[in-house]
């Protein structure tokens, strides 16, 4: 039998989890629950930019892009006016 002069047990206390959200969402989480928080600062503050969104929901301003992305190409949401000064309107036949 071999004693090894230098070995080191270590045990940590705690486990590895998962994320057992990724089945119902994307890899970040649950989406549809993503796009209700969006829509509803969508319809409390049309013209709320991307930051504020981010701010207000903790997702990141990338993810809050694409999700406004989907909506408008769905046609859930319409941009009215210009990028810079417009606002949000929900189109209500296709929420």
């Amino acid at each position: 039998m071999r004693v090894f002069k230098y070995f080191i047990k270590v045990i940590f206390p705690f486990s590895l989890s998962t994320n057992d959200n990724v089945a119902i969402g994307d890899i970040n989480g649950d989406n549809q629950n993503d796009r209700e928080k969006v829509l509803l600062l969508l319809k409390e503050k049309p013209g709320i930019t991307a930051k504020e969104m981010s701010e207000q929901t903790g997702l990141s301003t990338r993810k809050i892009s694409l999700i406004i992305r989907e909506l408008r190409k769905s046609e859930v949401i319409i941009r009215m006016g210009s990028n810079r000064k417009g606002h949000w309107e929900i189109n209500k036949s296709k929420f």
